[in-house]
């Protein structure tokens, strides 16, 4: 419950001219959101020293995200140790588990990706390559040792070989990859509990096309990687880009409806030095660039975007997450606000919504819960101050909590977490008022602020 000092005018000053912005029910960008999540993976974690203090610290920080989805790494050589032998208690299969404890014990929805057996780091005992009906054994008995032994029912869904235009670089040869694990996972019964996602790529649009044209029977999720640069970002390119990639496949697939689109690794290119880290990564500006990507590709009708990396501990020595590894403090970084407000706010079940944009520097988004509160993300790309007003389809009779993450603004609690600057009573003849500062983006959420999670029916 918010304190009655908190309940002021957050909104914008009378006399400025305001722009009223109302969404349109019939603008649907996506229905059954799954949400704004991150990579996160075990891999690295014993490496960079991680202690159960630490866990501690970041277990209560995906909490407060409320995050929904990961997608988390995984290679067939940490089980097989040997042609045909598997061990699954090697030190990297217990660092998953913890992890996966973790997702299971939150609800957090999981793509697990396999990253392939065709490099000298990732070979598999035994296995020739991608296309050996050997790999696709391999992955329905880690699978089944997962999901039906431990019971990682939050394992929804499975990539097979991460970005495989650069892992195996030949379509067919992953193709085949794909169709032999389709074929294990149904002779096992998995197929019930994991839908598999692809194609995985990066900067190889027609991997998606073909997938497509040639695997639509196969995937239950259309799935790519985009790193942008700013420039496509700053002129609204980057949901051109994917209303492109998924209006291909919402074209083309017959049996497209109820298939979600997913951007499976989200991050920005200026100043990135894959696979070390980005010079950006500390940077206020890397916080708006992220936020301004968010929305654009929700926008565009993805139904999840997973910025890489959730810290820096999943992959060291690198520099890509929201907070640093345990040698550096495990600090949280800029984007860490923006990103947090979106995984918290923009609830899994949501019904996300493309509302009118007033000018080239304002992105909207707008989602309702599955029980029926709102949030409004903004992000103004302009030097100025904007004024709007907004209004959803059913009178927003509710209090509506205001974030800023703004140069002047980012106020957090003694944790790090984002705390609003004010909030407003709505009556059902006004919108949310709103004053957003130039390069800045605001959050405005009736969604409960409080420490419970959403049912997990509503997952």
């Amino acid at each position: 419950m918010l304190a009655p000092s908190l309940l002021v005018a957050v909104g914008a000053d009378a006399a400025r001219a305001q722009t009223q912005v109302v969404v349109d029910d019939s603008k649907v960008a996506s229905a059954g959101f799954i949400g704004f999540g991150a990579e996160w993976d075990a891999a690295g974690y014993t490496q960079s020293g991680v202690t159960d203090q630490d866990y501690q610290v970041i277990e209560k920080r995906i909490r407060w995200m409320r995050l929904p989805v990961v997608r988390k790494a995984m290679l067939t050589r940490w089980a097989l140790i040997a042609d045909g032998v598997f061990d699954f208690e090697t030190q990297e299969m217990r660092d998953l588990y913890r992890q996966l404890d973790i997702c299971q014990r939150e609800g957090i929805t999981v793509f697990l990706t396999d990253w392939g057996c065709e490099r000298s780091w990732n070979a598999a005992p035994g296995v020739q390559d991608v296309s050996d009906p050997k790999y696709a054994k391999a992955i329905g008995t880690y699978l089944d040792h997962l999901i039906n032994k431990r019971g990682y029912t939050s394992i929804k869904y499975f990539i097979v070989v991460n970005e495989p235009n650069f892992e195996t670089r030949d379509f067919e040869d992953w193709k085949t990859a794909l169709q032999n694990v389709r074929a294990e996972l149904a002779s096992r019964h998995l197929d019930r509990a994991v839908t598999l996602a692809g194609p995985d790529h990066s900067y190889a649009e027609g991997w998606l096309y073909r997938s497509v044209d040639q695997l639509a029977g196969v995937l239950g999720a259309y799935e790519v990687h985009r790193y942008a640069d700013d420039a496509s970002v700053r002129s609204r390119g980057l949901e051109s880009y994917f209303l492109d990639q998924w209006g291909y496949a919402s074209a083309k697939d017959p049996n497209v409806d109820g298939k979600p689109f997913v951007v499976g690794e989200a991050g920005m290119s200026d100043g990135s030095h894959p696979p070390q880290g980005n010079d950006n990564i500390t940077d206020y500006f890397y916080g708006l660039w992220m936020a301004d990507y968010g929305v654009q590709a929700a926008r565009a009708g993805s139904h999840a975007i997973l910025a890489w990396t959730l810290d820096d501990n999943s992959f060291p020595p690198s520099s890509w997450g929201m907070w640093s590894d345990r040698r550096g403090g495990l600090v949280l970084r800029p984007w860490f606000y923006p990103w947090s407000l979106f995984t918290r706010y923009v609830p899994p079940g949501s019904m996300v919504y493309r509302p009118p944009q007033p000018s080239g520097d304002l992105r909207i988004l707008a989602s309702r819960s599955p029980v029926g509160e709102w949030t409004f993300c903004v992000v103004n790309r302009g030097a100025s101050s904007v004024y709007l007003l907004l209004k959803a389809p059913d009178p927003l009779a509710r209090t509506f909590r205001i974030y800023e993450y703004s140069r002047a603004s980012a106020v957090a609690d003694a944790d790090g977490f984002p705390v609003p600057v004010g909030a407003m009573a709505v009556s059902p003849e006004t919108g949310v008022d709103l004053m957003v500062p130039g390069e800045a983006v605001m959050v405005a959420t009736s969604v409960a602020g409080d420490p419970a999670r959403l049912p997990r029916s509503q997952r």
